[in-house]
């Protein structure tokens, strides 16, 4: 795992919405909100580039909102 600084920032920013949409998922019983939120804070682990950490951390952000629509 490379330990670049944008990689950090980064893997913080989306595990911290991650967080959010966990949070905000269990509080209304909202399994979409759930899941896009565990897979939030999880998926920085496994992706080393910051143009695809981004970009599928963006992606993740609109799913449940644009495909799920709860």
């Amino acid at each position: 795992m490379d330990l670049d600084v944008g990689n950090i920032i980064l893997s913080l920013i989306f595990s911290t919405f991650g967080l959010i949409y966990f949070r905000y998922g269990k509080r209304l019983a909202k399994v979409p909100w759930i899941a896009t939120g565990f897979v939030l804070m999880v998926y920085p682990y496994f992706v080393h580039s910051r143009v695809w950490m981004a970009l599928i951390g963006v992606l993740l952000m609109l799913v449940p909102r644009y495909v799920w629509r709860s």
